[in-house]
């Protein structure tokens, strides 16, 4: 079995965790379908990104025994991104 874990994109949810909002790059409070950005990608420039995945990646190795992982990194919504100020 080989786990996936998608992103740097379709991670809108992330949103929905209070304080977690400024975790994606344009969340503006409504999922994909409902006025969300589709696919709204996680900021590169926040510090907690990188707390995060490094736990969700830490959670992986320890609960799956595939060396393979499937990270996604297609369907990236670049005008989130552009939108980001230092991005």
């Amino acid at each position: 079995m080989v786990p996936e874990i998608e992103g740097p994109a379709h991670l809108n949810s992330l949103g929905y965790k209070p304080g977690w909002e400024k975790l994606i790059g344009c969340f503006k409070g409504k999922m994909q379908g409902s006025g969300a950005p589709p696919y709204a990608p996680i900021d590169p420039t926040n510090e907690l990104t990188f707390e995060i995945l490094e736990n969700v990646f830490k959670d992986i190795g320890e609960n799956f025994k595939s060396h393979h992982w499937h990270l996604g990194g297609d369907e990236v919504n670049q005008g989130c991104w552009n939108q980001i100020p230092g991005f």
